[in-house]
C-alpha cells in the first residue's frame, strides 16, 4: 500500500519504502529518516527498545525517527483519543497499549537518540494526535 501511495503523490524519486521483518533482519540503512506510525503501541518497552535499537543502529549521524501515534498524556489523564486507542490495543494485541511521549523519551534516550522534538497536531488524526522526532547524533 505504501508503494501504491508514493507511487500516486508522484513521489518515488524522495520516498522509498520497505517491506520485511523487522524482529527477524537489520533494518535497512541508507536512509535519513524512518517513520514508525502507529507500529510501537503494538509491543511491550522492552520490544519498543529494541526496535528504536535498531532504528538508531541503522541511521546516518544526523538521522531521524520519527513516532506517530495516538499518544496519552504524559500523566496519564487522557486525551480521549489516546485512551480510546490504548483500549483498542489492550482488546487486539496481547501486550499493546498506547504510550506517553514521556515514556518513549525514555526508550529513545536509552537506545541513544539525543535530541527529541515534539510536535502536536492541532486537530487529531485519525490514529495520531502528534509526532515525536528523535535524531541520532
Amino acid at each position: 500500500m505504501a508503494d501504491k501511495n508514493i507511487a500516486e503523490a508522484n513521489l518515488g524519486d524522495r520516498v522509498d519504502s520497505h517491506s520485511g521483518d523487522f524482529w527477524a533482519e537489520d533494518l535497512p540503512q541508507g536512509y535519513d529518516v524512518m517513520l514508525l506510525s502507529n507500529i510501537l503501541h503494538d509491543w511491550n518497552p522492552e520490544q519498543n527498545k529494541t526496535l528504536l535499537g535498531k532504528c538508531h543502529a541503522a541511521l546516518p549521524a544526523g538521522g531521524a525517527v520519527v513516532i506517530t501515534e495516538s499518544f496519552v498524556d504524559d500523566d496519564g489523564t487522557g486525551p480521549v483519543s489516546g485512551a480510546v486507542a490504548s483500549i483498542n490495543m489492550l482488546i487486539e494485541t496481547t501486550e499493546g497499549v498506547n504510550y506517553s511521549r514521556a515514556e518513549y523519551e525514555e526508550l529513545l534516550r536509552e537506545v541513544g537518540f539525543s535530541r527529541i522534538e515534539r510536535v502536536e497536531f492541532i486537530l487529531d488524526a485519525a490514529g495520531a494526535n502528534g509526532a515525536l522526532v528523535a535524531y541520532k547524533s
